[in-house]
């Protein structure tokens, strides 16, 4: 196919963002939808992707703020015919990660012209890293990218004609996109105000019907708030008045996650950095290459409210983002962060298309043939693929699946089981309540979140009445009670690796060695597997890995029929920094001479690896263990030195070694005097 316009146009051409394009879009959206039909996971996942599920499954209400509007059409495709009912929501972030797709090509239309680099840009955007990896999965990302896609074609449309008609779709289909992820959308309000700043006495006198129309757009939350009291799965319960309403859509329940104490001006930089570099990393070298040039040449070609607007999509959704959230700076974190800036990937893949045209235009100065540029555009989109590919093939991932299994088909019959993290709550819920696995066992979550049988409300209920309730409730059971993450308020309990059971005064804390238990076969098996690319997947694995180390190391150092095997075992547990502290602790927790040389070796292993830490708490661990060790050693000079350590590297109230250091220095005051 040979383009007759030219390469790169000064302006746009107002026939070109979707008439003639209806083939070109029809063949993207079938291409690009079917590479994440068969790449996506056919089963639950990790992270917000069960609850996601279960949500959309019941017709409920997700997580704050809502997500009305993806919980509604994720609904839709969980009634289709075929596959799980996972693999059907899963086709909803598939869907609209096609139609973002498409209207990058048909925006890359109107600012580039050339059909051959349009097409390209919107193919390297399919096949970007982050983006792709939330098209496969339910996940409300890919819409709010096609939202924000779809503001800016009506926005530059509106911005070159005016007119009534194009600002009232304008404005509800704004208030539509507030219905999906109100504040990735508000990071990028100031762009689509820039783009139609030229037009702001026409908005201005507008303003009267425009802004109802807007808020019409924003009915998905009337239903929200409605059907919370109607329906089974809601998470925080029924929304009744105004107040959980507010702390609902406000979100009002994360400041502790969106600001943690700990946090800094130095964590903000370092995010502001890893956005940038996230940036780079989402296409191969050859893309990045071209968007550089994109951003270069295009600054001379296009209007400046569409450069502008560009540019403030991109820092609002990188280096802004940064400032306004206060996260640690660690991997858990980064493995949050990286799917918030995916406006400005789609940003960047509009330079890529740029940058191409350049290309192109150069090639076309230098008599190279026609072929010449469709080549380059197959090898940009083909190498981003290829880099790409590796940790976006799921559809075999089983991986949430197998640990839910495990979990539910270990417990012992009409078990009552409590949940705590989504990564309990997401899979367990999804193969208890969609698939029917275990149905004699009831889950309850102690939080109150997610499932319908929740024994207080979430929002009105504080901490100490829960506590009370929960009590009362394990009291009161006929039926073995278990819990994912152990009470704070549990003083006797049986840990089964995956789970406690909660035991009457007096009996302990207990670690079971799993004699004959098909868990301890399940932890060999996911001790074998490869490291995963996926970042949440390759965490929890490690992490469980870690939380099995106290029961490998009872049975390799205590006394097993067999010995070698779990030594062998303990030896691959411990390789990583998680499973080193483990080991730590556990040794710690001995308190015996006989233990000391291993466990400064393993410490000082421990150091070396420091860097594989997921958290800045986990590093803090470390330096803790080592200070409360040389306590026991009668070293106060050394406890002393590691208790700073573990300030510095983590300087959050919740870091015990404040008041154990405070303890240490008073102790040392007395025995001065």
């Amino acid at each position: 196919m040979v383009d007759d316009l030219p390469l790169v146009a000064a302006k746009p051409q107002r026939s070109t963002w979707f008439p003639g394009r209806r083939t070109d879009s029809v063949l993207l959206f079938a291409l690009t939808f079917a590479l994440y039909l068969l790449t996506m996971p056919k089963t639950v996942g990790l992270e917000d992707d069960g609850a996601f599920t279960l949500a959309a499954w019941a017709n409920g209400v997700a997580h704050p703020p809502g997500y009305p509007l993806f919980t509604l059409v994720g609904h839709l495709f969980s009634l289709l015919p075929w596959g799980t009912v996972a693999a059907r929501v899963h086709a909803a972030s598939a869907f609209f990660g096609a139609v973002g797709v498409v209207l990058l090509y048909l925006l890359a239309c109107r600012l580039t012209i050339a059909r051959w680099a349009a097409l390209a840009s919107a193919g390297v955007l399919a096949c970007s890293s982050v983006y792709w990896s939330q098209a496969i999965v339910a996940e409300v990302y890919t819409l709010n990218v096609a939202f924000f896609l779809l503001l800016f074609l009506l926005g530059d449309d509106f911005r070159e004609r005016g007119g009534r008609r194009r600002l009232a779709l304008l404005a509800f289909c704004y208030g539509l996109s507030l219905a999906n992820h109100w504040p990735l959308i508000g990071l990028s309000t100031p762009a689509l105000l820039w783009l139609v700043a030229p037009r702001w006495r026409e908005i201005l006198r507008a303003s009267w019907w425009a802004v109802p129309l807007a808020v019409l757009g924003l009915a998905p939350y009337l239903w929200m708030y409605w059907n919370s009291q109607r329906v089974a799965i809601t998470f925080l319960g029924p929304l009744e008045g105004w107040r959980p309403l507010r702390y609902y859509v406000s979100r009002e329940g994360y400041a502790g996650i969106d600001h943690q104490p700990a946090a800094g001006w130095s964590d903000k930089l370092a995010y502001a950095g890893f956005s940038l570099r996230l940036l780079a990393e989402q296409f191969s070298w050859v893309a990045s290459a071209a968007a550089l040039i994109g951003v270069v040449t295009w600054r001379r070609l296009l209007p400046p409210a569409v450069m502008g607007a560009m540019v403030l999509g991109l820092l609002g959704n990188t280096v802004v983002l940064a400032m306004l959230l206060g996260f640690e700076d660690d991997p858990l974190y980064h493995s949050v962060f990286r799917v918030y800036p995916l406006v400005a990937f789609s940003l960047a893949a509009l330079w890529i298309g740029g940058g191409l045209c350049w290309l192109g235009e150069r090639l076309r100065r230098w008599r190279v043939a026609a072929w010449g540029r469709y080549a380059l555009a197959v090898l940009v989109v083909l190498a981003t693929f290829v880099v790409n590919a590796p940790e976006n093939f799921r559809q075999g991932d089983q991986w949430a699946e197998a640990y839910a299994r495990a979990l539910l088909e270990s417990l012992p019959e009409n078990a009552v089981l409590f949940l705590s993290a989504d990564t309990d709550s997401g899979p367990v819920g999804y193969l208890r309540l969609i698939e029917g696995v275990r149905p004699d066992v009831t889950l309850y979550q102690m939080d109150g979140n997610l499932f319908p049988n929740r024994l207080f409300h979430p929002i009105t209920t504080n901490q100490t009445e829960r506590d009370r309730i929960v009590q009362q409730f394990v009291a009161d059971a006929d039926r073995p009670v278990f819990f994912a993450e152990v009470p704070q308020w549990g003083e006797d309990w049986e840990r089964y690796w995956l789970y406690s059971r909660l035991m009457p005064a007096g009996f302990g804390k207990r670690i079971n060695h799993l004699q004959g238990s098909p868990l301890y076969d399940y932890f060999e098996r996911i001790l074998s597997l490869p490291e995963s690319r996926d970042p949440w997947t390759d965490m929890h694995r490690r992490l469980l890995i870690a939380d099995m180390v106290p029961v490998v190391a009872g049975r390799a150092f205590l006394g097993t029929r067999e010995p070698e095997r779990d030594r062998r075992n303990l030896a691959l547990a411990t390789r990583r920094f998680e499973g080193k502290l483990a080991l730590l602790e556990w040794l710690l927790v001995r308190d015996n001479e006989r233990w000391w040389g291993l466990f400064e070796r393993e410490a000082r292993a421990a150091e070396a690896r420091l860097g594989e830490a997921f958290t800045k708490r986990q590093r803090a661990a470390l330096a803790l263990l080592r200070a409360r060790y040389y306590r026991l050693r009668k070293q106060p000079e050394q406890a002393r030195a590691y208790y700073l350590r573990a300030m510095e590297r983590w300087p959050a109230p919740a870091n015990e070694a404040y008041r154990e250091y405070r303890e240490l220095m008073e102790t040392g005051k007395r025995g001065g005097e």
